[in-house]
C-alpha cells in the first residue's frame, strides 16, 4: 500500500487507542518511536519514551515540551501524529515549533466535544493546537465541524477516519442477550440501561443483560441490579479480553450505548460488525452510522423503555446490513489505508 516506508512519532497517552493505531500503521512504517505517559510494550515500537502530559504540575509546561523536542532532533522522524487534543498535543505541537515537521493530530471526542466547555483555559489549550497543527484526524464528521467552529478564521486539514474493527470468522448462534460495555461513570448512563432492561425484561423474560466493564459506579449499579428484581439475569463481567468481548457481540442480538456525550465509538463499530441491532443516544456521531428504525434505534428519551424498540428489527435485514456497512467503510483495512493515504500525503508536501 505505502509508496515507502517512512518514520513516524507517536505521541499520546497509552492505552488501547495507542495500541490500535500502532497496528493500523506498522506495515507500513520503516520506524516507530512512541512517546507516552506509562509502560508500553509493542514489538512495532523501535524506541519509548516517558514524559507526563499532566497540566497540574507547572514543570511539566517547560520540561514535557523541551523533552518532547529533544527526541525529535534525536530521531528526526518524516512525520509526527498526536493522540488527544489536549496537553498531549499541546506540548507536542510547541516542540515542534523549531523543526517545523508534518503534525497531525487525532482527537478522541470528549477532548473537543466537552473540555472545551468546563473553562476558558482548555478551550484556548484546544484553539492553540488547532491553529498550529498540520492536520487533523476525527472519527466523525460531526467531531471535525466542532473543531471547525473553534476556529473560523482558519480552514482546518481534516480527515475523518475510526480506529477499524478487526475482522474475524467468529460465529456463534445468536441468543436473547443485550449486551452493553461501556465504562461504569456518569458519562455513559449505565444506570438508565439497568432501569430500561427491568421494564423491558417484564414483558420478555427469556432475555438476559451483559453489563461488561467497570468504573466507579460498578458497585452501585450491581446493588441497584438486586433493587430493580434483575440480578439473577444481569451479569457484571468487569473488563473482558478482546477474545471474551467479539464473544459477547457475536451472541448478543442487541448492543446499548446511551451515553451524554460521544463521537463515534469502536464499539458501536464492532457490535455491528456481529449483526447486533444498535441501540444509542441521539448524538450526531451516531446518526452517521444508525439510522432510527432501519439499522438501529435512536433513544429520544432516556427514561422510556427503549430496548424493545429493537425487537422488530430483529426480523428483517439490519443485522446484515450493520454487518456490510461496517465492512465498507469501518475495518482495521479501511482505518489504515486512511491514516497512511494521510501520512504520504503531507510528507511528500513538505
Amino acid at each position: 500500500m505505502s509508496q515507502r516506508k517512512y518514520k513516524i512519532l507517536v505521541i499520546g497517552p497509552g492505552g488501547r487507542h495507542i495500541e490500535n493505531f500502532i497496528e493500523r500503521i506498522r506495515q507500513d512504517a520503516q520506524e516507530i518511536v512512541l512517546i507516552t505517559d506509562r509502560e508500553f510494550e509493542s514489538n512495532a515500537v523501535k524506541e519509548k519514551h516517558r514524559v507526563s502530559f499532566s497540566l497540574r504540575r507547572l514543570m511539566n509546561h517547560v520540561q514535557t515540551p523541551k523533552k518532547i523536542a529533544e527526541i525529535i532532533k534525536c530521531t528526526n522522524p518524516d512525520i509526527i501524529h498526536v493522540h488527544q487534543l489536549n496537553s498531549v498535543a499541546y506540548y507536542s505541537v510547541r516542540a515542534n515549533r523549531k523543526h517545523k515537521l508534518p503534525l497531525v493530530v487525532t482527537a478522541w471526542g470528549s477532548d473537543v466535544l466537552i473540555n472545551p466547555e468546563k473553562s476558558r483555559i482548555l478551550k484556548s489549550l484546544v484553539k492553540y493546537v488547532l491553529n498550529r497543527a498540520t492536520a487533523f484526524t476525527a472519527d466523525a464528521h460531526f467531531v471535525g465541524d466542532t473543531m471547525q467552529k473553534l476556529v473560523p478564521e482558519k480552514k482546518l486539514d481534516v480527515t475523518i477516519c475510526n480506529f477499524g474493527v478487526r475482522e474475524t470468522n467468529l460465529t456463534i448462534e445468536k441468543k436473547q442477550v443485550v449486551y452493553s460495555n461501556r465504562l461504569h461513570n456518569k458519562l455513559y448512563r449505565i444506570e438508565e440501561v439497568l432501569i430500561a432492561f427491568s421494564k423491558f425484561y417484564q414483558k420478555n423474560k427469556d432475555w438476559k443483560l451483559i453489563v461488561a466493564a467497570t468504573g466507579t459506579e460498578t458497585e452501585m449499579l450491581q446493588k441497584k441490579s438486586i433493587e430493580l428484581g434483575i440480578n439473577e439475569v444481569v451479569e457484571f463481567p468487569g473488563f473482558v479480553s478482546a477474545e471474551e468481548n467479539n464473544k459477547n457481540y457475536a451472541k448478543a442480538k442487541i448492543y446499548v450505548s446511551i451515553p451524554e456525550s460521544d463521537a463515534t465509538a469502536i464499539s458501536l463499530l464492532e457490535a455491528m460488525y456481529y449483526e447486533c441491532i444498535p441501540v444509542v443516544s441521539n448524538l450526531p456521531a451516531n446518526h452517521e452510522w444508525v439510522q432510527d428504525g432501519v439499522n438501529g434505534v435512536i433513544v429520544e428519551h432516556i427514561k422510556d423503555e427503549f430496548i424493545s424498540k429493537a425487537l422488530p428489527l430483529l426480523d428483517g435485514d439490519a443485522g446484515s446490513k450493520n454487518r456490510k456497512i461496517i465492512l465498507d467503510k469501518g475495518t482495521e483495512n479501511a482505518s489504515r489505508s486512511i491514516f497512511v493515504g494521510l501520512h504520504e500525503r503531507l510528507i511528500s508536501m513538505k
